[in-house]
């Protein structure tokens, strides 16, 4: 199946082990769900950075959409 993003990529991901937020240091714990950077492996809290981090990506993404046109991921339409 097709993941919905490019490879560099935020998206949110379900922790696989415990840490904290990198930016709050609020506690993550394993199963958790939370906003993931894979350039720099940052790693945000649902609740309020990582929520926070998703809008500015979102925003960041349609405005590039509105200059490039429309992204593909292998022939499909890009899902935010």
């Amino acid at each position: 199946m097709p993941r919905n993003y490019f490879a560099g990529d935020p998206h949110w991901i379900t922790a696989h082990y415990d840490g904290k937020c990198s930016e709050c240091g609020t506690e993550i714990k394993k199963g958790d769900r939370a906003f993931y950077f894979p350039n720099g492996k940052k790693i945000l809290c649902e609740a309020v950075c990582g929520r926070a981090a998703h809008e500015r990506f979102v925003e960041e993404a349609e405005i590039e959409y509105t200059v490039t046109g429309p992204l593909t991921w292998e022939g499909e339409p890009y899902e935010y």
